[in-house]
């Protein structure tokens, strides 16, 4: 499902540790990028103060992404990639 030259980049968080996640990423053929822990961008996001209600926002919008939609921003990133590539 994944294009064999795709990388997925995490941030380390919990989630992603788990078991669950690992084989899933397993089956699916999805490669994760070598991310150390206390990133400066990683340290850069966290120093910023979030309110509560953006924060519940994000995990709002987040949680409503079915996996079909997220299947179909994988299978679009190459066209994606050579129209911007074609517009620098």
């Amino acid at each position: 499902m994944v294009a064999d030259e795709a990388i997925f980049q995490e941030n380390n968080a919990q989630i992603y540790k788990s078991n669950h996640i690992k084989e899933l990423k397993n089956n699916l053929g999805i490669t994760t990028m070598e991310w150390p822990t206390k990133s400066p961008v990683q340290l850069k996001i966290c120093e910023k103060k979030l309110n509560i209600g953006f924060v519940r926002a994000i995990f709002a919008t987040w949680n409503a992404i079915t996996f079909e939609k997220i299947l179909y921003f994988i299978d679009s990133m190459p066209e994606l990639v050579k129209a911007a590539i074609h517009y620098l």
